[in-house]
C-alpha cells in the first residue's frame, strides 16, 4: 500500500469516529431531554394537584365565610386564611405558567433563568407558609387547649387582657 492508501484510511477511520461520536452526542442529549423533561411534566402534575386542593379549600372557606356571616371573629379568622390561600394560588398559577412555557431549545443561559425562576416561585411560596405558620399554629394551639375560637375570646375578653 501506498502512504496515500494509508491516509485515505486514516481520514476515513476519523471520518466515522467524529460521526460516531456525534451520535453518541446526540443519543446522550436526547437521553438527559428525556430525563428532564419527564422530571418537569411530574413537577407540573405535582404543582396542579396542589393547585386543585387549595382551589378547592379557597371555595369551602369562602362557603364558610357566607356561612357564618354573623360572626365577626370567625369571619375574621376565614378571611385571613382565605387571603393566605389566594396568595398562594397566585404563586401556583405562576409556577404552572413557567412550568408550562419551559422551551428545552433555548440558549442555555435562558434555560438557567428559567429555571431559576422556577425555583424561585418555591421558595415565595414556602416563604409565604412560614408567614402564617406562626398564626395558624396560636388559633389551632388556642382551639385544642381551650376549645374556643382565639379571636372570639379576645373580642369578648380583650380589655381584661
Amino acid at each position: 500500500m501506498k502512504i496515500e492508501d494509508y491516509k485515505n484510511l486514516w481520514q476515513d477511520l476519523g471520518n466515522s469516529v467524529e460521526q460516531n461520536w456525534k451520535l453518541d452526542l446526540d443519543v446522550l442529549r436526547q437521553e438527559n431531554l428525556n430525563k428532564t423533561s419527564n422530571k418537569l411534566k411530574n413537577l407540573f402534575r405535582v404543582k396542579l394537584f396542589i393547585l386543585c386542593f387549595f382551589l378547592v379549600v379557597f371555595t369551602y372557606l369562602a362557603v364558610l365565610i357566607v356561612k357564618y356571616l354573623h360572626t365577626m371573629a370567625t369571619i375574621a379568622t376565614l378571611a385571613f386564611f382565605e387571603f393566605w390561600i389566594l396568595i398562594v394560588i397566585c404563586v401556583l398559577t405562576y409556577e404552572l405558567f413557567l412550568l408550562n412555557k419551559f422551551d428545552y431549545n433555548d440558549s442555555l443561559p435562558k434555560v438557567l433563568k428559567h429555571l431559576s425562576l422556577i425555583k424561585l416561585s418555591t421558595i415565595r411560596l414556602l416563604r409565604a407558609g412560614t408567614l402564617i405558620l406562626p398564626y395558624n399554629t396560636i388559633l389551632l394551639g388556642y382551639y385544642i387547649i381551650f376549645g374556643e375560637n382565639i379571636i372570639t375570646d379576645i373580642m369578648q375578653n380583650g380589655m381584661d387582657w
